[in-house]
């Protein structure tokens, strides 16, 4: 990817280049012939205008993924330990519980520490990345006795749960 946007320059060029491509060889499969035709049409500059700022958008939503994930490897060797479900606040202790100013609360048998959520977070995160390079969703599974963290990937169908 860094080579790629080396050469580029920018993420905004490579998608502008990409979609221009694509573009002509949609113009060429159904059959276009005169140029003015089609480039002279606002529809289409609408669309392209729409489907860029939409890779633009999950662009950026992989990049904060990836910033979530360098973070959460650092916080390893810190005592801070950010919250999967929010990717913004530390978690902390309270009352026997892991918890977070987004509202989630880690309660249960288990009693985890957060050192210990760190390590778990750390091994769902390596088992995951060895065979697929996509962004993995966190979410807690809860009843009146205990919540659980869990980790899963919509693409490949990993899933680890966080005791």
């Amino acid at each position: 990817s860094s080579g790629i946007n080396a050469e580029y320059g920018d993420d905004e060029q490579m998608i502008n280049d990409i979609l221009q491509s694509q573009f002509l060889s949609l113009k060429r499969e159904l059959g276009f012939v005169d140029q003015d035709e089609l480039e002279d049409s606002g529809e289409v500059h609408l669309l392209i205008e729409e489907i860029k700022q939409e890779l633009l958008i999950e662009q950026a939503h992989l990049d904060l993924g990836s910033a979530f994930f360098d973070e959460l490897a650092n916080a390893q060797f810190e005592d801070n330990v950010i919250c999967p479900i929010c990717q913004k606040n530390n978690l902390f202790a309270r009352d026997r519980r892991i918890v977070c100013c987004c509202g989630i609360e880690l309660f249960g048998q288990y009693n985890l520490s957060l050192s210990q959520i760190s390590e778990a977070l750390a091994v769902a995160t390596d088992l995951h990345s060895n065979s697929c390079k996509l962004i993995p969703l966190f979410s807690i599974e809860a009843d009146e006795n205990s919540s659980i963290l869990s980790m899963q990937c919509n693409f490949c169908r990993f899933m680890y749960r966080i005791p």
